[in-house]
């Protein structure tokens, strides 16, 4: 169909609809994402559903819309232009405005739904969003949630976009900050899009507080791809606004986030600095939730400086102090890391206690991320007592929930563990095939510390089965990857690989090498990981093995 007779159609059908389908048809035209199901068709157009769904009918007849799945319609590109043509010159600019403000109110409270649903441990910090005169979508399960914000993601971040340059700064805002957990769990381009919006229209309207909440957030989904000095920049920026607007909430909550970065980076005294801080930040500002978390952040710092006791007494305190505010929650996330504590002694039995008891709370709650968390905890404690195949199951629980979840991040974790439960099996392919798709799923969401992770999970698995060279390529291109994110962790454990790898051709010098990088790091960093290295230095040095063209 040529572009002139195309158009006369257009409007030929056009003209020949009813009053209410053709002021129907304009203000699709303004719609933003890819297709709209029928509550967003009621709420753009201010009718009920039974409207909305007789004007749809209307428009499909006249070949103007058409279903683009269950329940859902969309235009050709033609008609949407078309469409958008005549709401800008058929129809008043109150028209499509009070569509768009409907829409966007819409999508602002249904979104709001979902994540509470999804995430009902962060009601207490999500934006507040007021009812709506529209038929809202009921959403009661997570899977529900999760289905609609999968399916409507694009149009959200489109709607985020179009309210931030047209003249709705403050949904674009508010919708960021209703997303943030949701993107969080992989979407980091999207996460990014929305953000930068968000931080571009609260400097639109001169609101110093809103602009910084997106800096954080910008932050913390920089973190996520392992752009950490970004990461710290926008942080560092948020810090700067809430201490000159006299906001110690905000501080603390940058300041916690620049802690997790450092830490990620394994500057773990400096990381301790921005927690004590932001623990003290949180208690002038009377979050005693906020306090409580950053005490038991503060413990983690102390762990991986192998002051494990003050960890443990950071523990402790944490979750006495969500105890003193009802927060269930945050009881569990203490009792995990008094079971990580545990774990890292040795104290198998101690450990799994305190697991259980932080996967009962989780069950009583609903919460479904924090059951997966903790299953794959229990896992670890399976793995450490010599019990892969009982990991291995754990590790399973944990990767459907997460897949049900949509939380891809939180999949790709959970198979890799996976993979070294089955290579402690002897189970060399399918532990491949789990480090596979997880480095698959960190690759497609850009998430490089979980790369770096699987890579070594590759190489550790093709080095079981003798693929010295297959190993090296993985551990070598997780070694790259870590140096540039500055994974010191990952580093280690790359090098202890390669060093396996030369140890079994019999090229005990870069063998050497690389275990002394490793020891290196791994006493740098405090973790018992450091002693394994140091007793394979000592098997190489008692063999007496000379130069490597002696093998």
């Amino acid at each position: 169909m040529s572009g002139k007779r195309g158009a006369a159609q257009f409007s030929w059908s056009y003209r020949h609809l009813p009053g209410d389908a053709a002021r129907a048809f304009r203000l699709l035209g303004s719609h933003p994402g890819p297709d709209i199901d029928l509550y967003a068709a009621a709420a753009l157009t201010g009718t009920d559903l039974h409207q909305a769904h007789r004007m749809l009918a209307q428009l499909t007849r006249a070949n103007l819309v058409h279903h683009s799945g269950y329940g859902r319609y969309s235009m050709h590109d033609l008609l949407q232009a078309f469409a958008s043509r005549l709401a800008r010159t058929d129809a008043p600019n109150s028209e499509r405005r009070d569509g768009l403000s409907r829409l966007f109110d819409h999508y602002l409270h249904t979104a709001a739904a979902a994540t509470g649903t999804l995430f009902p441990a962060e009601q207490h910090r999500r934006t507040h969003v007021g009812a709506v005169t529209t038929s809202g979508r009921q959403i009661s399960t997570p899977a529900a949630a999760g289905a609609w914000l999968d399916n409507e993601r694009a149009t959200l971040v489109n709607a985020a976009s179009h309210a931030d340059e047209h003249g709705w700064p403050a949904h674009a805002v508010a919708l960021a900050a209703v997303l943030f957990r949701y993107l969080d769990g992989g979407y980091y381009s999207d996460a990014m899009t929305v953000h930068s919006h968000a931080r571009d229209a609260a400097a639109r309207i001169h609101d110093e507080t809103a602009e910084a909440h997106a800096l954080t957030d910008l932050g913390c989904t920089l973190f996520r791809q392992s752009r950490f000095p970004a990461a710290v920049e926008h942080l560092q920026q948020a810090y700067d606004i809430f201490a000159r607007t006299g906001n110690e909430h905000g501080q603390a909550r940058a300041a916690n986030n620049l802690g997790i970065v450092n830490w990620a980076l394994g500057q773990y005294t400096r990381a301790a600095e921005h927690h004590r801080q932001a623990a003290d930040l949180y208690q002038k500002a009377g979050d005693r939730l906020g306090h409580a978390a950053a005490v038991k952040n503060l413990g983690i710092d102390y762990w991986q400086q192998g002051q494990y006791e003050t960890a443990a007494r950071h523990y402790h305190r944490a979750h006495d102090l969500f105890g003193q505010v009802d927060d269930r929650r945050g009881e569990a996330e203490a009792l995990n890391c008094l079971g990580d504590f545990e774990l890292q002694q040795t104290r198998f039995i101690r450990a799994r206690n305190h697991y259980r008891k932080a996967l009962g709370i989780y069950q009583q709650l609903g919460d479904h991320r924090g059951q997966a968390h903790t299953l794959d905890n229990i896992g670890d404690v399976d793995l450490h007592e010599g019990h892969p195949r009982a990991a291995a199951d754990h590790y399973r629980q944990a990767v459907d929930i997460h897949q049900q979840l949509g939380d891809h991040r939180g999949q790709a974790h959970a198979l890799d563990d996976l993979g070294r439960a089955e290579l402690r099996q002897g189970h060399h392919q399918a532990a491949t095939d789990h480090h596979q798709q997880a480095l698959g799923i960190f690759r497609q969401i850009h998430h490089p510390a979980g790369e770096i992770s699987a890579l070594n999970g590759l190489g550790e698995a093709a080095q079981a089965t003798g693929h010295n060279r297959r190993a090296r390529i993985h551990h070598t291109a997780a070694l790259a990857l870590a140096i540039e994110t500055g994974d010191r962790h990952e580093q280690a454990r790359a090098h202890d690989g390669l060093a396996r790898t030369f140890r079994s051709t019999g090229e005990t010098d870069q063998a050497r090498l690389h275990w002394r990088h490793a020891l290196m790091l791994y006493t740098d960093l405090g973790i018992s990981d450091a002693d394994d290295v140091r007793a394979h230095l000592t098997a190489l040095d008692r063999a007496g093995n000379g130069p490597d063209d002696q093998r």
